[in-house]
């Protein structure tokens, strides 16, 4: 049995209780739920998994559990929370699933003016993924894991990966498959993991590997095109607000370091799909 104090005990009788009615309302599982959370029993409860299409209320619950009890307690409640939701709510673009309130705040992309609450981003997230991985099971992770890379691919192969937001989604299936590929944490079937590594593209591989080098000699591949030739459009939205001798002088530079053996062409144009 778990110890913890009335303020905590009182948030899990309040998630079990919802969560028991996200599942159904035609019978109570409130008591089980509240004994394999508190560890009172290693008996998970008896309830179908993937089922649930709606348990915001559910999550929500969690979510406020966690604030108050970041340990055992809370990620014995995530494993329910994550075993009932479908895949349908799991790839809900509407508020925060079970897996990602587990895995936390740190797990998602913050943008170039966020900052980790914790010292050890890196340290803090395998951390929680290894508490994910003793309650909930290696399978939850993987699934998870595949939906996301998954997704990932069809935006590259859509050239959607850089709009409405979508790129949040490309660095959410990275930083999974970073975690997941770490010496320290131990999955039966690491092959596969390392094998949906794979299919990302090379740029991101070599972030993932932190092979500077090699990152800076793909960047430089993949720009090749913008540097020898002209962006038509709207995508091209130094030549809408850069004067034309700065383009022109830092172009010239630029070929003149990296491209000695190609020529600009003001006659090339680049395509809508070469530039993203």
């Amino acid at each position: 049995m778990l110890t913890a104090d009335r303020a905590v005990e009182s948030l899990v009788e309040k998630f079990a209780s919802i969560c028991s009615d996200d599942y159904s309302l035609k019978t109570d599982r409130s008591s089980e739920i509240i004994d394999y959370v508190m560890g009172a029993t290693e008996k998970f409860p008896e309830m179908m998994g993937k089922t649930s299409h709606y348990v915001y209320r559910t999550v929500e619950a969690l979510s406020k559990l966690g604030k108050k009890d970041d340990g055992d307690i809370f990620f014995r409640a995530g494993a329910i929370a994550m075993h009932l939701e479908s895949n349908y709510f799991r790839r809900s673009p509407w508020g925060v699933n079970a897996f990602t309130a587990c895995l936390g705040d740190d797990s998602e992309a913050y943008g170039l003016n966020g900052k980790s609450k914790s010292s050890d981003r890196m340290g803090t997230l395998l951390s929680r993924l290894k508490k994910m991985k003793q309650y909930a099971g290696e399978e939850e992770i993987l699934s998870e894991l595949k939906r996301r890379v998954k997704r990932a691919q069809w935006l590259f192969d859509s050239k959607k990966a850089d709009s409405q937001g979508n790129f949040r989604d490309v660095i959410d299936a990275m930083m999974l498959v970073h975690l997941c590929v770490q010496p320290d944490v131990e999955f039966a079937n690491k092959q596969e993991i390392e094998d949906m590594s794979s299919v990302l593209p090379e740029l991101f591989q070599h972030v993932m590997a932190k092979d500077a080098a090699k990152l800076h000699q793909e960047l430089y591949r993949l720009i090749e095109p913008l540097v020898a030739g002209n962006v038509q459009g709207k995508q091209n939205g130094s030549s809408q607000l850069l004067e034309e001798e700065f383009l022109k002088q830092k172009r010239s530079e630029l070929i003149a370091k990296h491209y000695p053996e190609i020529t600009y062409s003001a006659k090339h144009h680049v395509s809508h799909a070469e530039f993203h």
